[in-house]
C-alpha cells in the first residue's frame, strides 16, 4: 500500500548574480577567465561550486561582455547567503585540480571547434570581415598552459573584491538595474564584403552552408533583426524551412540567426545538408534571403508573433529576471523590449522592406572534393 506523500513547502525562489569583472591586464594568459570560472564552479575546489552544491542552489556560468557571470537559483536563497560567495571565492588553488579543470576546458574547446554551427559561423565571419572571429574564452593549449596556481590566485585576488552581487525574486516583475554602460558605437563605414565563397575542409559526411548579409543598424535595429530572423528561420514556418526542407527536401535542418558585428546588423542563414545537395542549398539560401523584401504583411506579422513566443518561452525559466537585468545593465536590448515592439516593427518592415548593405559573405564547410570546389568557383 502506497503511503500518503509528504507535503513539500517550497519557499519563494530567488536568483543571485555574482559577476566578476575582467582584469585590466592584457598580458594575462588567454582563457584565464574561463579556466578560473571552471575552477570556482567545481564542487571539489572548496569554493563557489561547493558552497552552492551544499545548499542545493542551481548554478550557471557564462562569459558576458566584460564580465564572468555566475548565476544561482534556489527556493529560500537569501541576500546574506549570496553575499558570502566573496568569502569562499579565493581558495588556495590545488595543482591537481587545476590540471583537471584545464583539461576539461581544452576538451570543451575541442568540442566547440568541432561543432558544425560554430564552424559555419566562424567561416562566415572571416568571409564577411576578412579576419577571424574573436573566440573569447576558447583559448587553446598555448594560452591555458601558462595558467598555474600562482596566476590563478593572483587573478582571484584582483577580481573577487570587485565582484558585483545582485539578488532578485525569481518571479516576474520590475527589474532593478545598475546604471547602463555606454554602448559601443554601432554605425560606421565598414560593410560586409563580398568576394569568393569561403571553403572549409572538415572530415564530415554532412555539409553546412551559409550566407551572411549586413544591414544599416539605424534602419534595422535589434527588434527588427529578431523579426527578420523569425521570418527566415523558425522551423517549417520560416521561409528557409518551407523552401529548402518542406518543399524540396534538400536539408536536414535550416535556420537563421543575427546580431551586431562591426557596427552592422548582420543576419546569417545556414543549412545542414549532404554532399549531393550542398551547392544547390548554398545557391537557394541566397535566393531566399534576396526574396525578403517581397514578403507579405501577413508573413511579417506571423514572424513577429513567433518572435514574441520565443521571448515568452525564454522568460519562463529560473534565470530570466537576472538575464534581463544583465542585458539592460550592459546596454543591450532586453527581451521585454523585443516583445513590446515586435508587432510595430513588423508593420514597418512590411511597408519599408529591409535592404542589405555591402556584399554577401558565403561559406561551405564539409568534406571538400574537386566537384564541390569547382561548383563553388562557378557560384562566385
Amino acid at each position: 500500500m502506497l503511503s500518503t506523500p509528504d507535503v513539500i513547502v517550497v519557499p519563494r525562489a530567488r536568483v543571485a548574480g555574482w559577476d566578476l569583472p575582467f582584469p585590466d591586464a592584457p598580458a594575462l594568459p588567454s582563457g584565464l577567465a574561463a579556466v578560473a570560472a571552471r575552477y570556482l564552479a567545481d564542487p571539489r575546489s572548496d569554493s563557489v561550486g561547493q558552497y552552492a552544491a551544499t545548499r542545493y542552489w542551481k548554478l550557471r556560468h557564462a562569459l558576458l561582455g566584460p564580465w564572468s557571470c555566475f548565476s544561482f537559483w534556489a527556493p529560500g536563497l537569501t541576500a546574506d547567503a549570496a553575499a558570502r560567495l566573496a568569502d569562499v571565492a579565493r581558495p588556495a588553488p590545488q595543482p591537481e585540480l587545476l590540471r583537471a579543470v584545464t583539461a576539461a576546458h581544452l576538451a570543451g574547446v575541442a568540442r566547440q571547434q568541432a561543432d558544425p554551427t560554430t564552424a559555419i559561423r566562424r567561416a562566415l565571419h572571416a568571409a564577411a570581415w576578412g579576419e577571424p572571429e574573436p573566440c573569447g574564452g576558447e583559448a587553446g593549449a598555448d594560452g591555458v598552459a601558462a595558467i598555474d596556481c600562482s596566476t590563478l590566485a593572483d587573478y582571484l585576488t584582483e577580481v573577487v573584491p570587485r565582484a558585483e552581487l545582485t539578488v532578485l525574486d525569481a518571479a516576474a516583475g520590475p527589474v532593478p538595474l545598475r546604471p547602463r554602460t555606454a554602448q559601443a558605437e554601432r554605425a560606421n563605414d565598414r560593410r560586409v564584403r563580398g568576394g569568393p565563397c569561403t571553403l572549409v575542409d572538415r572530415p564530415w559526411s554532412q555539409f553546412v552552408v551559409g550566407v551572411l548579409v549586413g544591414f544599416d543598424p539605424v534602419e534595422v535595429d535589434e527588434v527588427a533583426l529578431a523579426v527578420i530572423r523569425e521570418l527566415l528561420g523558425s522551423g517549417t514556418d520560416g521561409l528557409l524551412g518551407a523552401e529548402l526542407r518542406a518543399a524540396r527536401g534538400l536539408v536536414y535542418a535550416a535556420g537563421a540567426a543575427g546580431g551586431l558585428e562591426h557596427g552592422n546588423a548582420v543576419l546569417w542563414a545556414c543549412a545542414n545538408t549532404d554532399r549531393d545537395h550542398a551547392l544547390d542549398c548554398a545557391r537557394l539560401l541566397g535566393e531566399v534571403v534576396d526574396r525578403l523584401p517581397a514578403s507579405s504583411a501577413d508573413q511579417w506579422q506571423a514572424a513577429a508573433r513567433r518572435a514574441k513566443q520565443r521571448v515568452v518561452t525564454a522568460l519562463d525559466q529560473p534565470f530570466a529576471r537576472l538575464d534581463e537585468h544583465r542585458r539592460a545593465s550592459l546596454g543591450q536590448l532586453t527581451l521585454a523590449e523585443v516583445h513590446s515592439s515586435a508587432d510595430a516593427r513588423a508593420e514597418e518592415l512590411a511597408s519599408r522592406p529591409p535592404v542589405p548593405t555591402g556584399g554577401r559573405a558565403r561559406a561551405i564547410v564539409g568534406g571538400l572534393d574537386d566537384a564541390i570546389r569547382a561548383g563553388a568557383e562557378a557560384w562566385n
